[in-house]
């Protein structure tokens, strides 16, 4: 199966440390969610929802890795992803592949120019 990890793109929920990675292969869009199956939902359908706005026509395919019984140890889950049928051919994921890293400059905030308001030191001059 030919996957481009170098674009495996990754969110996270910091409270829960949740984590949704993206991978765009010959099956379409897969979702891995890692974590709880209850607490990993929001993000996936948030980011399911994301990528068919982009990406019309391309299937989405959610799995959910966690060590108990809610979703695919992590021994089985590349045995998992290769299971699911082959619906892109190379050409069809590197348009994939830029549609979606479109979205995902677009969204990211930019980091503001100066110096970092948390760190800056009293000057020593007004003792």
């Amino acid at each position: 199966m030919y996957v481009n990890c170098e674009n495996a793109n990754e969110h996270h929920n910091a409270k829960t440390k949740d984590t949704v990675f993206r991978i765009v292969g010959p099956a379409g869009v897969v979702l891995l969610g890692d974590g709880g199956r209850a607490s990993t939902q929001s993000l996936m359908e948030e980011e399911r929802r994301k990528i068919q706005r982009v990406v019309q026509g391309v299937s989405v395919h959610m799995i959910y890795c966690s060590a108990n019984g809610d979703g695919v140890p992590l021994k089985k889950l590349e045995s998992a992803v290769k299971k699911l049928k082959r619906t892109l051919n190379r050409n069809e994921i590197r348009a994939v592949q830029n549609r979606l890293s479109a979205i995902d400059t677009r969204f990211k905030m930019p980091i503001p120019k100066g110096i970092d308001p948390m760190k800056v030191r009293p000057s020593r001059k007004m003792r």
